[in-house]
């Protein structure tokens, strides 16, 4: 079947700038900013983060009214075997996949929810 893609460039006024995605069936939406050496990989992390959660998705059915208990779950496997993936494809070099892994541990420990409690957090 087809699928399609859609990239657009993120705002230059957004304060830390991210990618980030979503996608539905046969559809993946993707935003990255726009920047210097960062941007080829970060447009590769992207693209394979969302293509990770099609096959995800597809794989496991979680009823929709549960899936935020399981975002972390969702969104850290995505993150693990979609790096994973481009880094074995040779899409991304392994010190690429080394700093996109210490930019998101960096970003963790200075998250205000890696503290919370699960059922605070399911919340959020």
């Amino acid at each position: 079947p087809p699928y399609l893609v859609s990239v657009a460039k993120q705002s230059s006024k957004v304060a830390r700038p991210s990618v980030y995605g979503t996608h539905s069936k046969n559809c993946l939406t993707f935003v990255f900013p726009d920047g210097p050496k960062e941007k080829r990989f970060k447009v590769i992390y992207g693209l394979s983060h969302e293509l990770f959660h099609s096959w995800l998705g597809s794989k496991l059915e979680i009823p929709i009214t549960l899936r935020h208990k399981y975002r972390w779950f969702f969104e850290g496997f995505t993150d693990y075997f979609g790096l994973q993936t481009a880094r074995e494809k040779g899409y991304i070099t392994t010190q690429e996949y080394a700093d996109i892994l210490n930019y998101h541990l960096m970003d963790y420990h200075a998250s205000v929810l890696n503290n919370l409690p699960n059922d605070l957090y399911e919340q959020t």
